[in-house]
């Protein structure tokens, strides 16, 4: 049965091999491995010499540390070879999915923050994504105003300003003039849709007592 290793982290292959003609096995005296004695394959394609040297460390047993990019595969294998010198050793490894390695673990927060101003009547939102508490840059943002049963107000075209972006901050704002739109007590719901890598984080906010505001 194959040794098993996580997919995408460092490993080390620890073996036996025999000395040429199969009667034991061979130590730091039979072999003195070089950069060629190794050849590692990756899912049947053979992928180039191992980045590292066998060793001996000791008890009949070498050791083959394995990179990164070497155990980025469902099955790797490495062929030992040195005619004359020792048998030909073969060592396959099966690598389970390491979590970490495959999913993006950090905690994402999409944030909104809508705001009103009673002198000049004005709507301010701005939003941003968080991930660890630190803003990410968004390639685009598109911020939509509903009323609470659905009824679209301002769609991401109608803004007066924005959606534009404070690069400084990671922040995208939207304004707008809001002397049509019925105030005291309305509850409203905004969404915003953030572009970060071609991945979508959207955040949608309801916020009523409309035109209470204090100006700051």
């Amino acid at each position: 049965m194959a040794d098993q290793f996580l997919y995408g982290q460092a490993g080390t292959l620890y073996f036996s091999v025999l000395e040429a003609g199969g009667t034991r096995f061979a130590t730091n005296g039979d072999w003195t491995p070089g950069g060629s004695n190794a050849i590692i394959i990756k899912d049947g394609v053979v992928s180039g010499f191992a980045a590292a040297t066998v060793a001996y460390v000791g008890s009949k047993t070498w050791a083959l540390p394995l990179s990164v990019a070497e155990l980025s595969a469902k099955r790797v294998t490495a062929l030992c070879s040195e005619p004359g010198t020792i048998d030909d050793k073969m060592i396959a490894v099966d690598t389970i999915q390491n979590v970490l390695a495959h999913f993006d673990t950090r905690v994402y927060d999409t944030k909104i923050r809508p705001s009103y101003n009673v002198n000049d009547d004005k709507l301010v939102a701005a939003g941003w994504v968080e991930r660890d508490g630190v803003a990410l840059d968004a390639v685009s943002a598109t911020f939509n105003l509903y009323t609470y049963d659905g009824t679209l107000v301002y769609g991401n075209s109608e803004w007066d300003t924005g959606p534009a972006e404070v690069t400084a901050l990671n922040t995208w704002f939207v304004e707008k003039d809001t002397a049509t739109l019925v105030k005291g007590g309305t509850t409203y719901v905004m969404v915003a849709e953030f572009d970060i890598g071609g991945v979508s984080y959207k955040r949608i906010e309801a916020f009523g007592a409309f035109g209470t505001g204090t100006g700051a």
